[in-house]
């Protein structure tokens, strides 16, 4: 055993003054780290038990739906499902090939960024124009206030 590096006492004590006995710090195994990991798990089940609903729902609705993504990728045919259905030829990117080269992509493309576009112009000054409007003509007296504030229970 090797001996402690420490010459007295004194050594081992902290800023407060509270002895600390010195030991010498071993590596830990794999099982020791495994059984440690183990401990911690148990002693907060709980919070295990907590966030388990949400790692469903993350699993469920943000996971899954990926296998889907492959149909981009395949020559897909409904009879063979994803998986039968064989890959695409040109390094998988056939079907967007054939996307980008059709008559009307051009006004596809524009039609999208337009209706975006549109879209951000008018609904994202709209919460900035109600609230300005509740603050000018009194939040109570507002003909927008039955609009703007819906009751909890008619959802």
């Amino acid at each position: 055993m090797p001996q402690c590096p420490c010459r007295t006492k004194n050594d081992h004590a902290e800023k407060r003054g509270i002895y600390v006995q010195h030991t010498l710090k071993r590596k830990l195994t794999a099982r020791d780290k495994l059984k440690k990991l183990g401990q911690g798990i148990i002693q907060n089940r709980w919070l295990y038990v907590l966030i388990l609903p949400a790692l469903v729902y993350l699993i469920i609705f943000n996971y899954l739906p990926m296998y889907g993504i492959q149909i981009a990728f395949k020559d897909y045919k409904a009879v063979r499902g994803i998986a039968g259905s064989p890959w695409t030829g040109m390094n998988g990117f056939k079907h967007f090939y054939t996307f980008f080269n059709a008559y009307y992509f051009g006004r596809l493309i524009s039609n999208t960024l337009l209706l975006n576009v549109l879209g951000l112009i008018f609904t994202f000054p709209m919460p900035i124009a109600l609230a300005l409007a509740h603050v000018r003509h009194g939040y109570r007296r507002s003909h927008l206030h039955p609009v703007c504030v819906r009751d909890p229970l008619l959802r």
